[in-house]
């Protein structure tokens, strides 16, 4: 019987809850322009996430997106 909730599902939302915190506590970045996590996809095997993110003024998603790869690390 196959759960309703997947384990990829549960970490990806807890990898989103997370990264919203670190991104709006820890970023001082002034490139950063107050991103907002929307959503988070992890692989079936749990070895890949992709981030989606969304910022207010499209214009500035390019440099947002900079500074997110730059803290990454």
């Amino acid at each position: 019987m196959p759960k309703d909730y997947p384990r990829s599902d549960r970490l990806a939302s807890q990898i989103q809850r997370e990264l919203a915190s670190l991104v709006h506590s820890n970023l001082k970045d002034p490139r950063l322009c107050s991103p907002s996590i929307l959503e988070v996809r992890v692989s079936k095997d749990l070895s890949q996430a992709k981030v989606y993110f969304s910022v207010l003024n499209p214009d500035d998603a390019e440099q947002s997106l900079r500074a997110l790869k730059h803290a990454g690390g």
